[in-house]
């Protein structure tokens, strides 16, 4: 089988709630989060990760394009609603912006001569906005340009951030297509932190004790609280996106907390916060992750389009091609101006809550954070901050 790549820099448990696509891009991501490494610090993209798989969906067919769809918690929809959904929300997300930088851009990386179908193609294209660029992958010298310059693509729309995705074992001479989809986004805080509050101070990781830089604000912020976690909203001037944070109540473990995370619970912190006068304490953190999402997705129950048996007639009338790998990568710095996030992901396809008193939110345990588009409530980045010196 040829080989087709998607990158982005036994289905039990699978929770789908989604009544909107926002809710599908938002219920898979906490489904693949959950499959991802415990117990260390992880930043993803569900929208990038989302964008690129549902790109390349549009050309399997048969039970491959059943368990696509099933794994992205898009099986509910019609292809018309999924399409006309991307198509504005592609436009969307690169509305220009006074107060933030965001950005995602889709491209195909297709193999010169081979037999794409047009009408797979068009879809994309006109979905999407990915442009189809013919490279070639068979000689071994234009692979080397052609990986320099898909790189340098991602590279240029994630702000330098991710630098080189696909390494030189990624792709090869069976290598036909590579799908990939880039997000960045760069905002201030509406009310920065002090940076002369900043101290050092302890954060307990699950590995032990360590000394971080704690940065501290007392404001008005929306928030929430349960028997389990307490959840804040730190919006980005403009207020049109924001960071939701979740610090597990004392007793209960971030693990514990992830389990139980789907679209439904996520929606529920999000309604029920109100404005609350609050002592808020976070760690400055820098991290990034790369990740193979094969196994993690297989887990999902997305096991025939990366084997023989794939079906991806709906790209090629070769239907030779099966997915050899999806490559996601993210990077995250949060400071007390605001924060900058990218992550990019490819698919490579080859042959087959109010109180009186401030209330105090110190992030000195793991918690989870969320970067959030407020109208849909679309999860563009999330994260777990296990140890903010790593």
């Amino acid at each position: 089988m040829r080989s087709l790549v998607v990158l982005f820099a036994v289905c039990l448990g699978l929770m789908c709630f989604a009544n909107s696509v926002s809710d599908s891009i938002n219920d898979f991501g906490f489904n693949i989060f959950k499959v991802l490494p415990a117990e260390q610090n992880l930043f993803i993209s569900p929208t990038s990760i989302s964008m690129a798989l549902t790109m390349t969906s549009f050309g399997a067919a048969g039970k491959t394009l059943q368990e696509m769809l099933e794994t992205l918690c898009l099986s509910k929809f019609e292809e018309r609603d999924i399409l006309k959904s991307y198509r504005e929300l592609v436009k969307f997300l690169n509305e220009k912006s006074e107060y933030y930088e965001l950005r995602i851009a889709n491209a195909l990386w297709a193999q010169q001569g081979y037999p794409f179908l047009e009408s797979f193609l068009k879809v994309v294209s006109e979905n999407f906005q990915a442009p189809v660029e013919e490279v070639d992958f068979v000689d071994s010298v234009q692979r080397g340009q052609t990986r320099a310059k898909i790189n340098k693509w991602i590279s240029d729309v994630t702000n330098g951030r991710i630098p080189e995705l696909i390494s030189a074992d990624d792709i090869d001479e069976l290598t036909r297509l590579v799908l990939t989809n880039a997000i960045y986004f760069k905002g201030k805080w509406l009310y920065q932190f002090d940076s002369e509050k900043t101290q050092k101070d302890v954060f307990h990781s699950i590995t032990g004790d360590v000394e971080v830089d704690m940065m501290k604000i007392s404001q008005d912020f929306e928030y929430y609280e349960d028997e389990n976690v307490q959840v804040a909203k730190i919006p980005y001037i403009g207020e049109k996106l924001y960071m939701l944070v979740v610090l597990p109540k004392k007793g209960r473990s971030i693990r514990e907390v992830e389990e139980r995370l789907n679209s439904k619970v996520f929606s529920k912190w999000i309604a029920n916060t109100s404005l609350t006068k609050l002592d808020l304490s976070m760690p400055r953190f820098k991290f990034r992750n790369r990740f193979s999402l094969v196994k993690p997705l297989m887990e999902l129950g997305m096991v025939l389009a990366f084997t023989n048996y794939a079906d991806f007639s709906r790209m090629t009338p070769v239907n030779d091609l099966k997915i050899t790998e999806v490559l996601h990568e993210a990077f995250i710095e949060v400071n007390e101006e605001g924060s900058e996030a990218a992550a990019a992901t490819a698919v490579i396809m080859g042959i087959k809550m109010a109180f009186a008193s401030p209330i105090v939110l110190k992030l000195d345990r793991p918690f989870l954070f969320f970067v959030v588009e407020k109208s849909q409530n679309l999860v563009l980045f999330m994260g777990r901050v296990v140890d903010p010196t790593k």
